[in-house]
């Protein structure tokens, strides 16, 4: 996405045309539920050699994502912060949406993709 946002941008930049990456935080959006009953459907269908393997990091996986899905920007306060960066002028050529968003790209910005991929693992519950 960025690589494309960065060609854009240049291509664009002469008709007057911004482009903004908006980096999304957590959001709620009403999937949780079908989310949650999904990995529990996955979690039920596993075989016990699959459970072996990946019960303990799946449960954590699990756990994880749910809590993580219920908490953020709701759908309309993540809507006027896009239309917020969209009306700015020059606009940002990438803006977070959330506060977690803002972390996130800070991490972008300030570590290695190694210890990004840590942070990742950690916020999931796999490390």
């Amino acid at each position: 996405m960025e690589v494309f946002a960065a060609v854009y941008r240049a291509e664009l930049k002469s008709f007057g045309i911004d482009v903004v990456v908006a980096a999304a935080g957590n959001m709620r959006t009403g999937g949780p539920a079908k989310t949650a009953a999904a990995l529990k459907r996955a979690a039920e269908g596993m075989t016990p050699e699959q459970r072996e393997l990946y019960g303990q990091s799946f449960g954590s996986f699990t756990a994880a994502l749910n809590a993580m899905q219920n908490s953020g920007l709701d759908s309309a306060t993540a809507a006027r912060r896009v239309i917020e960066l969209a009306e700015q002028v020059p606009a940002p050529s990438r803006a977070p949406v959330g506060a977690d968003a803002e972390e996130m790209l800070r991490v972008v910005r300030e570590k290695s993709d190694a210890e990004q991929d840590a942070l990742r693992l950690q916020l999931v519950g796999l490390s």
